[in-house]
C-alpha cells in the first residue's frame, strides 16, 4: 500500500468513527469504527516509513562517498604509517618506571565490624558499617542515615 491510498484510507476511517460519534451507535460499533481507525493511522505511518527508506536507499545509492570511493592499496600503507606511533625505548622505560609498585590489578578489601562481610571499599562503604543490617544504629526507613 502506498502513502496516498494510506492516506485516504485514514481519511475515510477518521470521517467514520467522527459519523459514529456524533450518531451515538452501540459501543460494539463504535470499537469497530476505532479499531479501523488505529488500523488506518498504522498503515499511514508504515506507508511513510517505507517512503522514507526507499528515499535514504537512493540517495545513498549513487552519492555515497563509501559506494564511489575506491581506496588503492598505496593509501592504506600510507594512513598505516600515519598512524602508527612506535613507542621509543626511553618512552617505554619511563612507562615501566612509572608502574614499579603499583599493583593496578588489587583494590582494598576490607570488612564489615557487624556482619563480617568482606568487599570493595566503596561498596562496603555504602551497604555495611554503619549502614548494616546488623548494626545496631542501623533504621530500615532511613538506611542508617
Amino acid at each position: 500500500m502506498n502513502y496516498e491510498e494510506a492516506t485516504q484510507e485514514l481519511e475515510d476511517a477518521t470521517i467514520a468513527l467522527s459519523q459514529a460519534m456524533i450518531n451515538k451507535v452501540s459501543s460494539r460499533e463504535l470499537g469497530v469504527a476505532q479499531a479501523k481507525f488505529n488500523k488506518a493511522k498504522k498503515k499511514k505511518h508504515m506507508a511513510h516509513m517505507n517512503n522514507l527508506s526507499k528515499l535514504a536507499r537512493i540517495v545513498n545509492k549513487g552519492n555515497s562517498y563509501a559506494s564511489n570511493h575506491v581506496v588503492t592499496e598505496e593509501h592504506k600503507a600510507k594512513v598505516r604509517e600515519a598512524n602508527s606511533h612506535p613507542q621509543t625505548e626511553e618512552h617505554k622505560e619511563k612507562r615501566r618506571l612509572a608502574m614499579i609498585g603499583k599493583n593496578i590489578a588489587s583494590k582494598p578489601i576490607v570488612s564489615c565490624p557487624h556482619c563480617d562481610k568482606e568487599g570493595g571499599v566503596n561498596m562496603m562503604k555504602r551497604w555495611h558499617f554503619d549502614n548494616c543490617r546488623l548494626s545496631p544504629n542501623f533504621d530500615p526507613r532511613t538506611r542508617g542515615e
